[in-house]
């Protein structure tokens, strides 16, 4: 018999429970005089307000200075990050430079010889130990423009790739240089609380203070779209194009 009536009084309880609940979510959204009555008492519960910073001023300036110190270790990680991404983009930059630069000097170098095999009749002519007559020249022309063509945009990349690295390095130090500058504003706080206790310049001082993970932190972002240097190099035309070929000589 008594477990019988516990049970039901349990049965009982919960379909209270159920309506009260129901009663509420239809309070909530139905009213909105409710529903914001309910938002601020939750706030009020939850955040840093105004009037929770001005009850508990140290420890809302231990929560700050946690926060921004936390922040800080971040932007350090993020920064050494970015110095490691942007060296050996700088290295590879600097090697596919050299390419392009050579490439450029013997292109140029084989179109001469080329064009003066072409006037004199002379073909095969001697081009880098190798032994070309007019079709093979002529492919090569092609094939070393084309790589050059490839190369070129690849390097355009890595420049763009490389500065923007440097941007995001240097956003990085000032959202560094903020952090620091908000420690050394909660210590100067702190001192002040001890000192004077809450006054309405203080009070306006603390509510200045604001979430560093706030600030606009610039990560390094991978550099994307660069084609491999296989990519690059496929689908090469093995055939050799009139018009293309009288362009890429005329250059």
């Amino acid at each position: 018999m008594y477990l019988i009536t516990r049970t039901r009084f349990g049965s009982f309880v919960a379909v209270v429970l159920t309506l009260a609940a129901t009663v509420l979510g239809i309070a909530y959204f139905g009213s909105n005089v409710y529903k914001t009555k309910i938002d601020n008492s939750i706030r009020s519960h939850t955040e840093w307000t105004p009037e929770n910073v001005i009850k508990d001023p140290e420890a809302y300036l231990d929560y700050r200075s946690q926060e921004t110190k936390t922040a800080l270790v971040k932007l350090n990680t993020s920064g050494f990050s970015i110095i490691q991404k942007r060296s050996k983009l700088e290295s590879q930059q600097s090697e596919l430079a050299q390419k392009v630069d050579l490439g450029n000097q013997s292109l140029t170098n084989l179109k001469k010889l080329y064009k003066t095999a072409e006037s004199n009749h002379n073909f095969p002519f001697t081009w880098e130990d190798y032994n070309l007559d007019k079709d093979q020249a002529q492919k090569q022309i092609i094939k070393l423009d084309h790589e050059l063509t490839g190369y070129t945009k690849l390097l355009a990349q890595y420049n763009t790739a490389v500065t923007k690295l440097q941007a995001q390095e240097e956003k990085l130090v000032e959202a560094r240089t903020l952090a620091q500058e908000q420690l050394l504003k909660i210590d100067l706080n702190r001192e002040s609380l001890k000192i004077q206790g809450i006054t309405t310049d203080l009070k306006d001082s603390l509510l200045q203070l604001k979430s560093i993970l706030d600030t606009p932190l610039f990560a390094a972002e991978n550099p994307h779209g660069l084609a491999s240097l296989d990519d690059l190099m496929s689908n090469r035309k093995e055939t050799v194009n009139s018009d293309e070929f009288k362009s890429i000589l005329m250059k």
